[in-house]
C-alpha cells in the first residue's frame, strides 16, 4: 500500500472526509463551526486527487492508447474507481458542499 500517488491522495481524501464528518457532527450537536484548517486540509486532499485525475487523463491515457493498450488506466477492476470516480466525486463534494 502507498506505492503510488493515487493511493496516497485517495487515502488523504478519505481521512479529510472522515475528519469533516466528525466536525459536522460537532456542529450539529454543539453548534461549533468547522475550523478553517479543516477546509484547507480538504482542499489539499481534493487537489491531490485532481492531480491524479489530470495526469491520468492528459498523460497516461494517451500514452497507453498510443502503445496499444486502449483504456487500460480506466479499465482494470480498481482503476476506474481510483482514477475517475473518486477524483470527480471529491471535486464535486468540495465545490458544492465546501465553497
Amino acid at each position: 500500500m502507498f506505492h503510488f500517488f493515487t493511493q496516497d491522495s485517495n487515502c488523504l481524501l478519505g481521512i479529510a472526509a472522515l475528519i469533516q464528518v466528525c466536525f459536522c457532527w460537532l456542529y450539529f450537536v454543539d453548534g461549533k463551526t468547522t475550523p478553517r484548517a479543516q477546509s484547507v486540509f480538504k482542499l489539499i486532499a481534493t487537489c491531490g486527487t485532481l492531480t491524479t485525475f489530470f495526469v491520468v487523463l492528459f498523460y497516461l491515457m494517451p500514452v497507453t492508447a498510443y502503445l496499444g493498450y486502449g483504456l487500460m488506466m480506466w479499465g482494470w477492476p480498481n482503476m476506474w474507481l481510483t482514477h475517475l470516480v473518486l477524483p470527480i466525486l471529491g471535486a464535486v463534494a468540495y465545490l458544492f458542499f465546501e465553497v
